[in-house]
């Protein structure tokens, strides 16, 4: 019998059967993802179930938290959103699924949001041992101690710098911006580098996290094109002070700023490790710290200037306090700060997971080890049972409540996540959030300017304005009595 000659098989036999073992293969990875998958009896979108490419499409439409909250609504606590990905809306889960190693950061977002960068920076390192280590790099930067020590040199004077091109008799239309760093409060008309740079990176968040590849092109092939100019910049504000940083003597002790703390503290490292992580932190201070902390500041300025009556409420608490005041914990104020959190948390979407290898249990369903689990703080801040009428801004729902009903209310609270890989920034964004609703208030009266079409949105990640800015007509407060 003659041997088997590869070169007498037809091309049309070559092409027919590659079609073949495609089509095989595509409606066995069908079948397998809707009927015969350990996934395939929870409910959400077949073709959700079937590619990632259904989250992708929601996300760069700007679709996907409410499209995912939507999916709640109507199928309950579990919701496929993926072929191995569910979201979860049982508040019972989030000590656990946050708080504990067996659930890991899902490194297909993480990575991506790392931007290709070889050490990564604290909200990315997967491994809980590695961000443990990481955090307390920066952690005592941020924490309550440190930030009341921020608040005189620091927060206080730069928010009153902020407000005080508002402080004409006049009243007259504003497009908002707000910046920290970089001289941005002294740029005509706030119009910077910076804050162009952080738009650019928060619109890019949810087109990396579905095509991460993205972040393998190199930036010499992209580095050139305009729309990258602001980016490139603030990379380079960012290198050059950190030369600058390692150019000084040697440190002996821990800085007070991120860079000099992470010189110190990475003293002993490689020159390159040392490098690497140190631009990788700063550059997400400056993006987490900033664009984060703004869109809630925003987003309470929204729902302020459509509440006048809460706006007078907090001028009247805060007014026997000023010009002096350093620091406002007063009640009304603290119950709009979260209020808007809870409205708007800066993350509203999904902050995945993977399960562990002895699974997880969610209102009786099991769910296999390796699934990727997420939950997203927009539709647990709206859980109808503690937040009745969930939608509305309502800063009175956090007052005269029992010690029970907090206690609900604060474990559904997440605009921060949850448990040891929570935001190190917390007691900094809230101190800036305190003081700045406070003052505005207390210099300023605002509404939507006439015919504005202001509003807050997200982008399948973050949240930014509708537009990309919101006009609001600006007054001076009226005298309190």
């Amino acid at each position: 019998m003659a041997p088997f000659q590869p070169q007498h098989v037809s091309p049309s036999l070559t092409l027919f059967l590659l079609v073949a073992v495609v089509v095989f293969y595509g409606a066995g990875t069908v079948i397998q993802r809707l009927f015969l998958g350990p996934l395939a009896r929870f409910p959400g979108p077949r073709l959700a179930a079937l590619t990632r490419a259904w989250a992708f499409v929601q996300a760069i439409g700007g679709r996907q938290v409410k499209h995912v909250h939507e999916l709640h609504k109507n199928y309950g606590p579990i919701v496929r959103v993926g072929p191995n990905d569910l979201s979860l809306s049982a508040p019972e889960v989030i000590p656990r699924l946050y708080s504990f190693k067996p659930f890991l950061k899902d490194p297909v977002l993480y990575d991506a949001l790392n931007g290709g960068k070889p050490e990564g920076h604290l909200v990315c390192q997967t491994d809980p041992e590695t961000h443990a280590r990481r955090r307390k790099h920066i952690a005592t930067l941020l924490s309550r101690s440190a930030v009341k020590g921020y608040e005189n040199e620091n927060l206080h004077p730069k928010i009153i710098k902020a407000l005080l091109p508002f402080r004409d008799g006049d009243f007259y239309t504003a497009e908002l911006t707000f910046g920290k760093v970089f001289g941005c409060l002294d740029a005509p008309g706030f119009s910077h580098p910076v804050l162009d740079a952080l738009a650019i990176v928060s619109d890019a968040v949810p087109v990396i996290n579905w095509i991460p590849w993205l972040n393998s092109i190199p930036r010499s092939l992209v580095g050139y094109q305009p729309q990258m100019e602001p980016v490139t910049k603030l990379e380079k504000f960012v290198a050059d002070a950190w030369a600058a940083e390692k150019a000084g003597p040697e440190p002996t002790e821990v800085g007070h700023t991120v860079l000099s703390r992470l010189a110190f503290l990475l003293r002993n490292d490689t020159p390159k490790y040392r490098d690497n992580v140190a631009l990788s932190e700063a550059l997400t201070m400056i993006v987490a710290c900033s664009e984060t902390t703004t869109m809630a500041m925003v987003s309470a300025l929204h729902e302020l200037s459509l509440n006048p009556g809460i706006q007078a409420r907090i001028r009247e608490e805060v007014a026997p306090l000023m010009p002096d005041v350093t620091k406002f914990d007063d009640v009304m104020e603290a119950a709009v700060v979260k209020e808007v959190l809870r409205l708007y948390p800066s993350v509203p979407g999904l902050l995945p997971r993977v399960v562990g290898k002895d699974g997880l249990t969610v209102r009786n369903q099991f769910i296999p080890p390796g699934t990727v689990v997420s939950m997203q703080a927009w539709t647990i801040h709206r859980d109808i049972e503690v937040f009745p009428d969930p939608n509305t801004f309502n800063p009175f729902r956090w007052l005269n409540r029992s010690e029970v009903e907090l206690k609900a209310m604060t474990a559904r609270f997440l605009p921060f996540s949850a448990g040891a890989r929570s935001c190190v920034g917390e007691e900094f964004a809230m101190a800036q959030m305190y003081l700045f609703v406070g003052m505005f208030c207390r210099f300023c009266q605002f509404a939507p300017a006439p015919g504005s079409d202001n509003a807050i949105e997200d982008n399948g990640f973050t949240l930014n304005c509708r537009h990309h800015k919101m006009l609001l007509s600006i007054g001076t407060a009226p005298a309190v009595n």
